[in-house]
């Protein structure tokens, strides 16, 4: 007796032909697809109406709707999911602070000058201020 108990001696497995492998495969397939083909009926209102909605809620007009869009994604911005407000706001001055430098940079360049070492230490009101001072040359 072996460990299944059920057979005294081994045996070969059968061999089976390709069609009846894949007759075998499509037949175990369709078992198992039988509870998952079900759709929602057609006629479920999932209470949009028939015009449907947009998100962000009402219909508005066209500008106040890109007003509301704009708003939304200033909000965004400004609370990104998963980080600290505090994070977040260190991240924003990063950005800022990249960007002035970005600005600062071009406007050397096209001054044929080259920027001062330190510049990039600064504060991003001392950047705002170097650029107004350069824009003004």
């Amino acid at each position: 007796m072996f460990c299944c108990g059920s057979k005294s001696s081994v045996e070969e497995p059968q061999r089976l032909t390709d069609h009846e492998l894949a007759a075998w495969l499509q037949a175990q397939e369709d078992r198992r697809g039988r509870g998952q083909r079900r759709q929602p009926p057609r006629d479920v209102d999932w209470g949009t109406g028939s015009a449907g909605q947009r998100l962000g809620g009402t219909a508005a007009p066209q500008q106040d709707r890109r007003q509301l869009l704009a708003e939304a994604a200033q909000r965004r911005q400004l609370a990104p999911n998963g980080i600290s407000k505090a994070r977040a706001a260190e991240l924003s001055a990063e950005q800022q602070k990249a960007e002035l430098i970005g600005r600062l940079t071009e406007q050397y360049r096209r001054l044929g000058e080259d920027m001062p070492m330190g510049l990039k230490l600064g504060s991003v009101e001392q950047l705002k201020k170097h650029l107004e001072m350069l824009r003004s040359r």
